[in-house]
């Protein structure tokens, strides 16, 4: 065990075979990053810059969406590739948001709280609202934040969102960038007359200025009981793929193809995976798609996906240790260490009903 900051890590070290009917995974390591009784630590982004890895995760005091006060997120940075890991103060951004000579443009959807009238901070008329088992909820309008001046001032501009009712985001598995330069975030929301939730992208052709869209067209999703936290990953040229959550939980997974740059989407189909939701990875052994499984025995999953024919060609156990409380288990992001090690970062609840951060390294043990 090991003291950062004040916080306590616990390292864990973990070799040998995972197996599964399709083969076997081998652990390098696992790690927990943050645990702290008391404390809800879920919902981890993973990514890489310049410093090396950054792990970024919301720690609160219970698992609603509509906590209050907002603490701030804890960010752990790592510069062996994720063996070990430092608490630290210098944020993580995806170097996609930079638009050049300075420029940085960053969309923000603010969170979700219940309103009363004392929040002074909140204008009803410039924000979005529901209402759900007799309470309200609200949320600011998304909005654009940019520097010409690479981050010493920031201005604002506002997002034309007044068509939707409701609008939240994923992480960092929604985000995709294609060799155009074209970048998308997928979020997800209803429409201001819309009962069904469904995606919505975010998009920039020059990197500064954003638009944002339904990703279908209504009476596509007429199947579809809903889709909220989609997936993106870029498969060059002009090809997405995108992977949602369906609803209700426990539908699983669907996939919808764009061949235009994200201007238009196929149909979405169902993938065969019984989790959620999902993170992509591009690898030359096909498209790692890793998610939560909620049904005992718990844990994170990963399935290898065509990347043609976009069909499951073998599936995988990462972990399968979690308790849940009852379902606090998932939203692995995984990035690629080096073929054909991967890291995925993960929360979980063990026995102990702590929620906390895990890592795992692994590689396929062909």
């Amino acid at each position: 065990m090991t003291l950062f900051g004040g916080y306590l890590i616990v390292v864990i070290l973990m070799g040998g075979l995972l197996g599964s009917a399709h083969g076997e995974i081998e652990q390098l390591r696992r790690d927990v990053i943050y645990k702290k009784t008391g404390d809800y630590a879920a919902f981890p982004s993973l990514g890489s810059d310049d410093f090396g890895l950054y792990l970024e995760f919301s720690v609160r005091d219970t698992n609603s969406h509509f906590e209050r006060p907002v603490r701030k997120p804890l960010t752990f940075r790592s510069l062996d590739l994720g063996n070990s890991w430092k608490q630290s103060t210098l944020r993580g951004m995806q170097g996609s948001f930079f638009c050049g000579n300075g420029c940085i443009s960053i969309p923000v959807l603010p969170g979700w709280h219940e309103w009363n009238p004392a929040m002074k901070e909140y204008d009803l008329n410039n924000s979005i609202a529901f209402r759900s088992n007799g309470r309200t909820y609200i949320s600011g309008r998304p909005w654009i934040r940019i520097s010409e001046n690479a981050g010493a001032n920031w201005r604002r501009v506002e997002l034309d969102t007044k068509e939707l009712s409701f609008i939240m985001n994923y992480n960092s598995s929604a985000f995709a960038e294609l060799p155009t330069g074209v970048k998308l975030l997928a979020v997800y929301g209803r429409r201001a007359e819309g009962k069904k939730t469904e995606p919505f992208i975010l998009i920039s052709v020059n990197g500064k200025d954003w638009s944002i869209y339904a990703m279908f067209e209504a009476n596509v999703l007429d199947e579809v009981a809903g889709i909220n936290e989609t997936a993106l990953l870029a498969l060059g040229g002009k090809r997405v793929l995108a992977v949602g959550r369906g609803e209700p939980d426990g539908v699983g997974l669907y996939f919808s193809i764009s061949e235009d740059e994200g201007a238009s989407w196929s149909k979405p189909r169902p993938l065969d995976i019984p989790g959620y939701p999902a993170n992509l990875v591009d690898s030359p052994m096909g498209i790692i798609l890793t998610y939560g499984y909620r049904k005992p025995p718990m844990g994170i999953r990963v399935s290898v996906l065509d990347r043609e024919s976009f069909e499951v060609r073998s599936s995988h156990t990462l972990t399968k240790d979690a308790v849940g409380r009852p379902s606090d288990v998932g939203y692995p992001v995984t990035l690629m260490v080096g073929f054909p090690n991967f890291i995925t970062a993960f929360y979980t609840t063990g026995s102990d009903g702590v929620t906390h951060i895990e890592t795992l390294k692994w590689r396929f043990d062909n």
